[in-house]
Parts: structure tokens; C-alpha cells; sequence
């Protein structure tokens, strides 16, 4: 794993880091380890899996989820809001419910996750004959990272390294 899970002070996902910027957080002070691997990097200084942060970070609660086609993706699930399949994120489209060549815009009430088949038929038609399995809006960060977290399947990770 090259990666290293953070934790946000209330021991929920926060992103994955890397190993040298994870160093860096320890060094610093900013985290704990909470869980480390038993291969050292450094003499005495073994290779941590999960670290936490000693304090809240205000301005993360504050921010706003940025649209992007990952982020879009996580926020339906991986599924097709027209057919209700899972898909890969190879096999997913990102479409606008009122498509941009009738003034719609990049926006989270306007995009969905679509696999490629819903995309065509649909086309450029404007949502009327078409029905979502739910409403698109942009999600609150809270909400987003119990999503990402399922999505990366880190709740997992976290259990089975015996973190919580």
C-alpha cells in the first residue's frame, strides 16, 4: 500500500496520503499513528498504515464538495440514474439532464452518471420522457466523505487492519 488512509479527528475518512507527505504530518506534529506496518523506513521509525488528526480542520467543514466527473461518479453510486445498473467508472457518462446544446449547464443539480447506452438514446432530448431515480444536487461534504469512503471500500481497510 502506497498510500497511507487519514483520518479526521472524529476518526472518520479524510483522503488517502502519501507515505512522504504522511512523514512530513507526523514529523510535524499535525497527527498520531494509529496504525503502522511492521517494515521500518527509517531505523526505529516503522512504515505507518492509518494516522490520525490531533485537531479539527475548520475550513475542510466549511468547503463545498467540487464538481467533477470522479466526484459525480461517487455521488451517484457508480449507477446509471436512468437504467439503476452499476457500472464501471470505463462504462459511466456523465450526462446533463438539460444537455449544454440547450443551455444546460456543468453544475451538480444538472449532471447525472449515465452508462453509455442511456446517454445515446437519450441524445440531446430534452429530460421529459426520460425519468431520474433521483434528484441531482450537490452533496454536503459530510455526506460526500461517508460516500468516498464506502466507495474506496476504506471502511473495509479500517476493519481490517483493526482500527475501528
Amino acid at each position: 500500500m502506497g498510500q497511507v488512509i487519514l483520518l479526521d479527528i472524529n476518526w472518520q475518512y479524510h483522503q488517502s496520503v502519501s507515505l512522504q507527505h504522511a512523514v512530513r504530518l507526523i514529523c510535524r506534529g499535525v497527527v498520531e499513528v494509529v496504525k503502522a506496518a511492521d517494515e521500518e523506513i527509517h531505523k526505529g521509525f516503522l512504515k505507518p498504515l492509518v494516522i490520525r488528526l490531533i485537531k479539527a480542520i475548520r475550513k475542510f467543514y466549511g468547503r463545498a464538495v467540487q464538481w467533477s466527473k470522479t466526484n459525480l461518479f461517487i455521488r451517484d453510486d457508480h449507477t446509471c440514474q436512468y437504467c439503476g445498473k452499476k457500472f464501471t467508472v470505463a462504462k459511466l457518462t456523465v450526462d446533463h439532464v438539460l444537455p449544454q446544446s440547450k443551455g444546460g449547464k456543468t453544475t451538480w443539480e444538472n449532471t447525472v452518471a449515465a452508462c453509455g447506452k442511456c446517454n445515446n438514446e437519450k441524445d440531446c432530448e430534452h429530460p421529459t420522457g426520460w425519468h431520474l431515480r433521483k434528484k441531482p444536487t450537490q452533496p454536503t461534504v459530510m455526506e460526500f466523505i461517508q460516500k468516498k469512503t464506502k466507495a474506496f471500500g476504506v471502511d473495509q481497510i479500517l476493519k481490517d487492519l483493526g482500527v475501528y
